[in-house]
């Protein structure tokens, strides 16, 4: 059993993980209900809000 850390000091980092299978899952869901067409009208410009939606439910 590890008693000590290896380093003195930890250093975070930009990584960011998501599951696999819920991503997927809401992608698939999101195409089946259409739900492009409701949230997409209200956002034009900048950052797609669907891509923002799929990562949040995410």
């Amino acid at each position: 059993m590890q008693q000590k850390l290896r380093t003195y000091e930890i250093i975070p980092n930009k990584n960011m993980c998501f599951p696999i299978g819920n991503v997927l899952a809401v992608n698939q869901l999101y195409e089946i209900l259409d739900i492009a067409s409701v949230f997409g009208k209200h956002k034009k410009n900048g950052i797609d809000i669907n891509n923002l939606l799929k990562a949040l439910v995410s």
